[in-house]
């Protein structure tokens, strides 16, 4: 069955930015066998695939866990465990034919029963399931390889796009694995269909990936995160390394292979060792989330005057050092899409300090501490809010930073009565309506009809014209609003030995088709 076309909606073509990476010689071929040893700047708090938004849950899942769609290199959707879709002309119904080949990484063959088993509590407990949730009147298994999901306004489309996301993804699991959850249980060690498999886990230091013996990859070519998948390494080995110069000096020194988020201010050392490669992939975005409905956030004179004081320009320097890697933007949706816009920005890198203590002196506000969860486990997080807290002290706020390890962060944004401000990334999404600060239950917590109202009109599936001006109309209302403030664009910076080939540097970190000398 093909793969019915995405309307223009759904175009996300993101420019992939590479520094200084050494031309492959095609005289090579790939080889089979080897460990990759890779440094990860922090531990993931946990590795349910439908619970975490964590990018560092990504990096371990990556290779792991699959969905029944992924994205290409142009942040397209296209099959990954299906094989397409066909809908209805009303496109109220849609009907997924799945692939009949893919085998878990127990040695169980995949049907439609672990799809509902799976996609059903992915509609529960994920912020874009949460969202369609409402929308989709059945969701059921015609035969062991079709199932079809009906909803009560055709957002159908929509469905397809986040059923490739890469965020709290919609991984197909054993129904087994499923149906043995209790209520609030948090998977430990799923079970994908991925070309890796989870062997071992050490909490706080080592996660050991090894290669699934029983995959089997699609038969067209690799493109993006999908098409056929080769796992040519016999294991991947992620070894937590929370600053950045250890994972630099690792990397130069030969005791590991691969490193994340290497220090921006060695990148000419980099670039100049003949024995290293070097990886920029357009990442996304460094954003402060406020706690807008509880505290002292909640009053919008205290948020305006906070997103007055920035300076974006001084806080990406501070937190990158090289202009090459990062872009002060205002829009929500990177340049490199077509979803991208100025409006409502004028709000955006505003740098008045001035203009920022009369709002303060307007506001509620009475000199308590902001309480600012940060680390300097994520390149750049540190760094921005120093440069920013002495700007809001400037204006008039007290600031008090708290330093923690990411997975504090992660933990700590959902208990509102401890901190209002924290600090985060979102990474690129094929559709506006997939950001994370739209939906009330997440950490922003944005409850708000009038965002609710233009997010449900942005949900239909109508022209790409219509769209966007409703998509203006909501970027417009969150500079007004300000639930979160978005800092900058970054681009990460990786390295590796120059005997590893084949890394495709996108913005989703992964393993297959990568493999050594």
């Amino acid at each position: 069955m093909p793969l019915h076309p995405l309307r223009r909606m759904l175009v996300a073509c993101l420019a992939l930015a590479v520094f200084a990476v050494p031309a492959l010689s095609f005289a090579q071929e790939p080889v089979t066998g080897g460990t990759l040893r890779v440094a990860i700047n922090s531990n993931p708090s946990n590795l349910d695939p439908h619970r975490s938004t964590a990018f560092i849950t990504r990096v371990v899942l990556g290779s792991v866990v699959e969905g029944l769609f992924t994205l290409d290199a142009d942040y397209q959707p296209i099959p990954e465990l299906a094989n397409g879709f066909e809908a209805s002309d009303d496109r109220l119904t849609y009907t997924i034919d799945l692939r009949d080949d893919a085998v878990f990484q127990d040695g169980t063959a995949m049907t439609s029963a672990d799809v509902v088993a799976s996609l059903e509590r992915w509609l529960e407990l994920s912020t874009p399931g949460r969202n369609f949730s409402p929308d989709i009147t059945s969701f059921e298994a015609l035969d062991d390889t079709t199932v079809q999901f009906t909803f009560s306004r055709p957002i159908g489309a929509l469905l397809i796009s986040a059923l490739a996301f890469s965020y709290q993804a919609a991984a197909i699991l054993p129904a087994s694995q499923v149906e043995a959850l209790a209520e609030g249980d948090v998977i430990q060690v799923p079970i994908g269909t991925g070309p890796y498999r989870i062997e071992s886990i050490q909490s706080g230091n080592q996660v050991r990936l090894e290669r699934h013996d029983g995959f089997v990859p699609r038969d067209e070519p690799a493109n993006g995160m999908g098409g056929g998948k080769a796992a040519y390494l016999d294991a991947v080995v992620l070894t937590v390394a929370p600053e950045a110069a250890v994972r630099a000096a690792g990397l130069e020194a030969g005791d590991f292979d691969f490193a994340l988020n290497l220090p921006s201010d060695g990148l000419p050392r980099f670039a100049a060792n003949p024995d290293l490669k070097l990886y920029t992939p357009y990442q996304g975005s460094l954003d402060f989330v406020l706690n807008s409905s509880n505290g002292i956030m909640a009053d919008p004179l205290v948020r305006q005057a906070f997103v007055a004081a920035l300076d974006m320009d001084s806080m990406m320097l501070a937190a990158f050092g090289d202009p090459s890697l990062f872009r002060v933007d205002g829009g929500l949706w990177p340049q490199e899409t077509a979803w991208w816009t100025d409006a409502g920005t004028e709000a955006y890198n505003q740098k008045d300090v001035v203009g920022a203590a009369e709002l303060l002196e307007q506001s509620s506000y009475d000199g308590e501490p902001i309480r600012w969860l940060t680390t300097r486990e994520n390149a750049g997080y540190y760094e921005t809010a120093v440069v920013a807290e002495a700007l809001l002290e400037e204006a008039g706020f007290v600031v008090e930073l708290e330093v923690v390890d990411f997975a504090t962060i992660l933990s700590r944004r959902y208990e509102p009565g401890v901190w209002e401000v924290f600090q985060t990334g979102f990474s690129i999404q094929p559709d506006p309506t997939q950001y994370l600060p739209f939906d009330c239950n997440w950490a922003a917590f944005w409850c708000d009809e009038q965002k609710d109202a233009l997010l449900d009109q942005l949900s239909l599936d109508q022209p790409f014209e219509d769209r966007y001006a409703v998509w203006e109309e909501l970027q417009s209302y969150y500079w007004s609003y300000n639930p979160a403030v978005k800092v900058g664009d970054y681009f990460n910076l990786y390295g590796s030995s120059e005997r590893v080939h084949g890394y495709p540097s996108l913005n989703q970190i992964i393993w297959y088709g990568v493999w050594m000398d």
